[in-house]
């Protein structure tokens, strides 16, 4: 115990306690462990759990097949999915977040900016702090929120909650 463990074929694994178990693995970093073929994790108790995976930072957690996370603490749990800054999480299948505490959960849903959500199938939010939560959402202005289907909101606290409504300016 403690020992850095290659026992992929053609795996790598350096630092305290990582592990490299499949084909063409490489872990780096106290603790990190890339368990999937193809994987990589960099970064103390980073963790590679699925064919091709990536996470690069403490506590980074890529899950899904293809998936990124990039930055202390991140999620990418879902195939090819895309988390980079430190806590965000990208949990939904073909999703990106990208910022500080981003969140992209659903299908397809990108979320651009610190604490931006984007929940809805398809859903964008651009902009700090905002939410597009429902199927076809955009968000886009700090705080902007888009919590109707097929809403648009543009515009800092913008806000456009009925299904195809279009909100656009400052505090709209």
């Amino acid at each position: 115990m403690g020992a850095a463990t290659a026992s992929g074929d053609r795996s790598v694994a350096t630092g305290f306690a990582s592990q490299a178990t499949q084909q063409n693995a490489t872990a780096t970093g106290n603790a990190a462990q890339a368990t999937g073929a193809s994987a990589s994790a960099y970064g103390d108790n980073a963790r590679a759990t699925a064919t091709n995976a990536t996470s690069i930072g403490k506590d980074a957690q890529a899950s899904g097949e293809n998936a990124t996370a990039l930055g202390r603490g991140t999620v990418a749990d879902k195939v090819n999915a895309t988390a980079t800054g430190n806590t965000a999480q990208a949990t939904g299948t073909s999703a990106s977040a990208y910022g500080d505490n981003a969140r992209a959960t659903a299908t397809n849903a990108t979320s651009i900016g610190k604490d931006a959500q984007a929940s809805g199938e398809n859903a964008t939010a651009l902009g700090r702090g905002t939410v597009a939560d429902k199927l076809n959402a955009t968000a886009t202005g700090n705080t902007a929120q888009a919590t109707g289907t097929s809403a648009s909101a543009y515009g800092d606290n913008a806000r456009a909650t009925a299904t195809n409504a279009t909100s656009i300016g400052k505090d709209a």
